[in-house]
């Protein structure tokens, strides 16, 4: 089965993206009032970063069809959980 809750290199990953993410929501205010096309997915890290602005949009626009891919891909492992009764990664039929 594996380590619990709180224990196993995933928990100190989870605890510092958690922290990442606390300060990002915390710049985006609580109902993320501040969260615009312009600033969606910009952590401020410019080191990779396109120099021009068509490059830099069509990242964003990457950004943006990455999580929504993310979230498909998370739909389907769930509904194929719930569908064949395999309630853990990985999610294959007993």
């Amino acid at each position: 089965i594996g380590p619990g809750l709180g224990e196993g290199p995933m928990w100190w990953l989870m605890c510092a993206v958690g922290a990442i993410e606390s300060v990002r929501f915390k710049q985006l205010g609580l109902a993320f009032e501040k969260l615009t096309t312009e600033n969606a997915g910009d952590l401020g890290l410019r080191g990779f970063a396109p120099s021009s602005a068509e490059g830099m949009e069509s990242m964003k626009m990457k950004e943006l069809k990455n999580g929504r891919l993310a979230m498909l891909a998370v739909g389907g492992a769930l509904t194929q959980g719930v569908a064949f009764g395999a309630n853990h990664f990985p999610f294959i039929p007993q």
